[in-house]
């Protein structure tokens, strides 16, 4: 997958804003359309309804520190592009109220 809302309105001859609805679930894309977001995609129809998972791209292992680190890659790889930005999104607000903590008794 891994295009942006724009780079998938662009192939699908509509708008960003369009995109947005959809993930939103503010909107559903008509029947037909299913097919031409499907191959923009590159996913089977059974995959976009989530009737079959597509396997999972594996990246060569990270050189791992610990199991950890290794076990947080193979979860973060078998979600999907919308829960990967949350997750990483959550994880930088941890970072960054970590360092915030740091910083305060540093002080």
């Amino acid at each position: 997958m891994g295009l942006t809302q724009t780079q998938l309105a662009e192939k699908l001859g509509t708008t960003q804003h369009v995109i947005t609805n959809y993930e939103r679930g503010l909107r559903n894309p008509a029947a037909a359309k299913m097919p031409e977001i499907a191959r923009a995609l590159t996913v089977s129809l059974e995959e976009l309804y989530g009737l079959k998972q597509k396997e999972p791209v594996r990246n060569p292992p990270l050189q791992a520190r610990n199991s950890r680190v290794t076990q947080m890659q193979r979860i973060f790889e078998e979600l999907s592009p919308l829960d990967q930005r949350a997750l990483l999104k959550q994880a930088k607000a941890l970072r960054a109220q970590k360092n915030h903590a740091s910083n305060k008794r540093a002080a």
